[in-house]
């Protein structure tokens, strides 16, 4: 991705950064500290490492560096990645963490990485029986189109989801029941 783009959206979503305007406690705390957590990790040098080796760009890059937080934050035990571009940094964030690529195999998810393409393929309702009160997916490519678009508000719209949040590039779902239900544009 083009760093130039990258940082008119940035500009054009700068009223959502660090937390601004989120009214939850528990969403305030997710964004400042995983979101848009600037402090350092153990694992970002080997991340950057991995990166540079296999010639990523900055927006890979910065991403690795989210789904290992979101990995620290969630400690899943199965991971269902359709993106299999972001292992070590799921891993890095939770070692005890197993992997599987086939949803149907699993009784729940834990956490979930996909594209929003990758939805298409897989009923959003028989999804939606896998979720528990932990779980956590993080969906990409929410906004490459008006139909994905029309997907993400589709799924943010299901009754089991508790706190949603747009990263433009990406978004995470949380389905925690004890929280009520919202959804937030937080600047990445």
């Amino acid at each position: 991705m083009n760093r130039i783009v990258y940082y008119i959206r940035y500009l054009l979503r700068i009223r959502h950064s660090w937390g601004f305007g989120v009214q939850s406690p528990a969403a305030y705390h997710f964004v400042r500290h995983v979101i848009c957590q600037t402090s350092p990790y153990y694992a970002y040098e080997h991340l950057r490492n991995g990166n540079k080796k296999a010639g990523a760009d900055f927006m890979k890059c910065k991403k690795s560096m989210l789904y290992f937080r979101v990995s620290n934050y969630a400690q899943p035990k199965i991971c269902v990645n359709l993106l299999n571009d972001y292992d070590d940094a799921i891993k890095y964030g939770c070692n005890k963490v197993k992997f599987c690529n086939d949803i149907s195999s699993q009784d729940t998810v834990d956490l979930f990485l996909g594209d929003i393409s990758s939805l298409d393929t897989c009923d959003i309702d028989q999804l939606m029986l896998k979720v528990q009160r932990k779980s956590v997916f993080v969906i990409e490519d929410i906004h490459r189109d008006k139909e994905s678009l029309e997907l993400w508000r589709k799924l943010i719209s299901c009754s089991k989801v508790s706190l949603s949040f747009d990263l433009y590039y990406l978004g995470i779902i949380f389905f925690d029941s004890t929280q009520t239900k919202d959804n937030y544009i937080v600047n990445f």
